[in-house]
């Protein structure tokens, strides 16, 4: 059996944006957890700790996205994903009838 070739649907810069999105994205999720269960904030303490890297890691959510913006794949990848028109969403949303009186 010959193995396949690689299919590469992004580029490095993609990558490095998605996994720095993902990792903020599960310690937000992680530290509010810590924060919001009365148990988990007992068991690990330090809720001042907690709270700094729960809100620091969601004011850095935006930046890998601008740090992004700079690559011109990055770019080129946004604009290609960026394809949809009005016709594309028009047998998802039902239309309104409104009867006129």
């Amino acid at each position: 059996m010959t193995p396949r070739p690689e299919l590469p649907r992004f580029g490095r810069v993609e990558r490095y944006v998605h996994w720095a999105v993902g990792i903020l994205v599960i310690v937000c999720i992680i530290t509010a957890a810590i924060l919001y269960i009365g148990s988990l904030a007992v068991l690990v303490g330090h809720r001042p700790i907690v709270e700094f890297v729960h809100v620091w890691s969601g004011f850095l959510l935006p930046v890998p996205l601008l740090a992004g913006a700079v690559s011109r794949g990055y770019r080129r990848d946004m604009t290609r994903l960026n394809r949809f028109v009005d016709d594309d969403w028009s047998g998802c949303v039902p239309k309104l009838v409104v009867s006129e009186r």
